[in-house]
């Protein structure tokens, strides 16, 4: 197991991939911290690959290579989403410190062939009405992991203080030359999940 720092990038010569997303159970303003954990899926534009349903009128606000608790697998069934945690735990004890929390499995061989680059990334639920910050969450993390077996490959600890965003991008997976990596990015968000969802939409989309 490799521990990467930001910036950091290693090399991903599997081909069933899981990704975790940890953080240790709190509580702040009687709320427990929600993170969820999204797979934004990118072209060689760095926008969403496209999918016909998406912002038609039948499906106006659907985004299918965009993974997240409202939609929980890709549409080529390359990348899958464990669903929403929802920050049950009380306010977190050491056992629950290395945990993941929530995981997105990534089949790179179904990935549609458009696809150069997943985002992931984490966003605070109802950071605004709770008043949290990813500065008030403890020992976040994210890492990268052998689907088949569990071995963990790297791991990323977010060390920054990011004491006013709400969403963070952690890492992303990255195509180049036929070969896939993964690199520690640490970019923090404020606006929540919203602003990355502006960030990476195709811009005619609603």
């Amino acid at each position: 197991m490799d521990l990467i720092k930001k910036g950091d990038n290693i090399g991903i010569s599997l081909r069933k991939i899981g990704v975790g997303l940890g953080w240790k159970y709190g509580r702040k303003n009687g709320h427990a911290f929600d993170l969820d954990l999204s797979a934004f899926i990118l072209d060689e534009s760095g926008k969403f690959v496209t999918h016909p349903d998406d912002n038609t009128p039948s499906y106006p606000d659907i985004r299918r290579f965009f993974v997240f608790f409202n939609n929980e697998a890709s549409p080529d069934g390359a990348v899958r989403s464990s669903g929403d945690d929802m920050g049950g735990g009380e306010d977190g004890g050491e056992e629950n410190d290395d945990d993941d929390k929530e995981t997105i499995d990534v089949d790179l061989d179904k990935l549609d062939s458009r696809a150069v680059e997943i985002v992931f990334t984490a966003n605070l639920e109802d950071y605004e009405n709770r008043g949290h910050s990813f500065g008030d969450v403890q020992n976040s993390f994210i890492r990268v992991f052998n689907q088949e077996n569990g071995e963990e490959i790297c791991r990323y600890d977010l060390e920054d203080d990011f004491s006013s965003e709400s969403a963070i991008e952690f890492g992303r997976l990255i195509k180049k030359s036929g070969d896939w990596k993964f690199e520690a990015t640490g970019i923090g968000h404020d606006g929540g999940l919203l602003t990355l969802v502006n960030k990476y939409k195709v811009e005619d989309w609603g």
